[in-house]
């Protein structure tokens, strides 16, 4: 739960820093714990006074490939088919000096 918290917020100051209007959070319904992260997201929202949806979907690679909106995902997939994406770990690495763990691959 902690690293939850902790990912949330990252992805609040990114949302106050750079005056984004509406964050969609879009999450697997027929995944466990779903709808749990989708209340977690909802209360910090609301708690924060961000204008903040969360939704549950039983198709979210084709839902997210097919709009037209900035999609931040690390799925290959959807990266490859949706029309705008942004790298926000890349972003929060970079801007917020995030700490991270790099393993390098042979």
């Amino acid at each position: 739960m902690n690293q939850t918290l902790r990912a949330v917020e990252a992805v609040a100051s990114f949302f106050h820093k750079n005056h984004i209007h509406k964050l969609i959070w879009i999450f697997d319904q027929p995944v466990s714990n779903s709808g749990r992260i989708k209340q977690i997201i909802l209360e910090f929202a609301a708690e924060n006074a961000l204008n903040w949806e969360a939704e549950l979907q039983y198709n979210p690679d084709k839902y997210l490939a097919e709009s037209s909106e900035i999609i931040i995902s690390s799925d290959a997939w959807i990266l490859d088919h949706c029309k705008e994406w942004l790298n926000l770990i890349g972003y929060l690495i970079r801007e917020e000096n995030l700490s991270v763990n790099l393993i390098k691959m042979a």
